[in-house]
């Protein structure tokens, strides 16, 4: 019963979780142009079952005040293994004649901070954040530190968040590296680590992806993923683990400018509190480019384990759909 318990509390009934999440991604280029973009809209809607939906909203808007004053809006939502929602708000001053940068950001219910950094342009800045963030279930206001920062160009993209409290010892980093260094074989990774110490809890949660992008053609291109997840939670007398580790094999192909498709191959092995399980599936989508900056994805999983389903409605294994524009 403790078993099922903690299965059930912390969302592990999904055993697609590692191809959910994986699936989840934007292709490469347009995550970056996301991430380097001053105006940018991000939808991500995945159908895990009848009725069962996980979801991510972001938004960015960037609004000239004067020549030197900045107003930018960040805005977050998303319901994964927990429901969180964030709207930051960012006054930035920006010397053209040097590459300082101040800031003042209010996050809506969760911190103040400062921040100083460099700033070249939206594709190449990075700031020191010093945060205070307000804690309900703690009766203090912990500070945290936050780094931050991109850099883009024509040979490669890297994007860091990094947080960190300076009284527990919590952190959060998401981190994307893409290289483009070599003509058809392009490397990358993607990474999301998170640690938690409360009064209540310890967490620790791992995401990572290497992969690498092999471009045969302008129109031809395969991906090929090497996802891993681990997740430890200590809570009262109990202790969980989880650990995932899978494939995604996609090939995309096009033959015009405006849509392509891809179909691939997912496997994924998890090993939760000791017990084993092994999943896999086939990946088909479409991909609609309405011009450089809107791109529509709808993936849909199709059951490869065996014994096959015998009707054809069981065979749906999971939907996902993903917007994207920017401008």
């Amino acid at each position: 019963m403790i078993i099922i318990l903690i299965i059930s509390l912390f969302g592990d009934d999904n055993t697609l979780y590692l191809m959910d999440k994986s699936s989840s991604f934007l292709p490469i280029e347009k995550e970056i142009q996301f991430l380097s973009s001053k105006n940018g809209l991000k939808v991500i809607e995945n159908r895990l079952g009848k009725d069962i939906w996980s979801w991510t909203y972001k938004a960015k808007f960037w609004i000239p005040l004067s020549q030197v004053f900045f107003l930018q809006y960040n805005f977050s939502k998303k319901e994964e293994d927990e429901f969180e929602e964030e709207h930051l708000f960012r006054l930035r001053w920006v010397n053209s004649k040097n590459p300082l940068s101040l800031s003042l950001l209010i996050s809506k219910e969760k911190y103040i901070g400062i921040g100083i950094g460099f700033w070249k342009e939206i594709k190449n800045n990075h700031s020191l954040n010093i945060l205070s963030q307000n804690n309900n279930y703690l009766e203090e206001t912990p500070i945290k530190i936050n780094l931050e920062g991109i850099i883009s160009n024509g040979e490669a993209d890297l994007f860091y968040n990094y947080y960190k409290s300076l009284d527990k010892g919590n952190m959060e980093i998401t981190n994307i590296l893409y290289y483009r260094l070599i003509e058809k074989f392009h490397p990358g990774i993607l990474l999301e680590f998170s640690k938690m110490d409360t009064l209540k809890e310890k967490k620790i949660n791992l995401f990572t992806e290497p992969f690498v992008n092999i471009k045969l053609s302008q129109k031809n291109l395969f991906y090929l993923g090497l996802p891993m997840n681990w997740k430890a939670i200590e809570k009262d007398s109990l202790f969980y683990k989880r650990r995932w580790l899978g494939m995604s094999l996609i090939w995309n192909f096009s033959k015009s400018e405006l849509i392509s498709f891809e179909t691939g191959f997912q496997k994924t092995r998890r090993e939760l509190n000791e017990k084993k399980e092994t999943e896999q599936r086939a990946i088909f989508g479409v991909e609609i480019d309405f011009s450089k900056n809107t791109v529509l994805i709808i993936r849909q999983g199709i059951e490869l384990d065996f014994p096959l389903p015998r009707k054809i409605r069981e065979y749906n294994n999971h939907t996902y759909l993903i917007l994207n524009h920017c401008f």
